[in-house]
């Protein structure tokens, strides 16, 4: 009996661990296009466009303040009952302009080169090297499978105990 209590333990912690509910993935903020131009998670901290009003779109938790910083000036904004933001720019005057977008205790920064004669060609080719992932939440990828082992742990001590 001690044995098939501690099998049955021994299974839902491991099911605990490895759950990844909604809410973990949902949590995620990222910017995923600017102008249009998908971003790929690359970390790169400049982005060209040539036009003068791009749109910033991302995800975020559902129905989450986000704000967006364009040379310092605020706008709040909030992502829809899926997790979807979107930010329609003024119409930006050429050159550089720092961005910021914020949720939820993160925060995503870049510098935004606006027209066609403001253009490093050879830093657009560099790219970037590694992606970055969404940010979020890690919290429950550091306590489930912890919560998950201390139940094999606890459950293995208290049932092979000698009374």
């Amino acid at each position: 009996m001690r044995q098939k209590v501690f099998i049955l333990l021994s299974l839902v912690g491991l099911l605990i661990s490895q759950m990844k509910p909604a809410v973990i993935q949902a949590s995620g903020f990222n910017i995923r296009s600017i102008g249009g131009v998908e971003t790929g998670g690359k970390p790169i901290n400049k982005w060209w466009y040539t036009g003068t009003a791009p749109a910033l779109r991302g995800e975020a938790p559902p129905m989450a303040e986000v704000t967006v910083t364009i040379d310092g000036t605020q706008r709040l904004i909030n992502a829809d009952s899926s997790g979807e933001w979107a930010f329609q720019t003024d119409s930006l005057a050429s050159g550089e302009h720092q961005i910021g977008v914020e949720s939820g205790g993160s925060k995503l920064e870049f510098t935004l080169v606006i027209g066609t004669e403001n253009v490093d060609w050879d830093e657009v080719a560099k790219g970037g090297e590694e992606s970055l992932p969404t940010v979020g939440v890690a919290w429950p990828s550091i306590i489930l499978p912890g919560i998950g082992g201390g139940m094999m742990w606890w459950s293995k001590k208290r049932l092979w105990q000698k009374e």
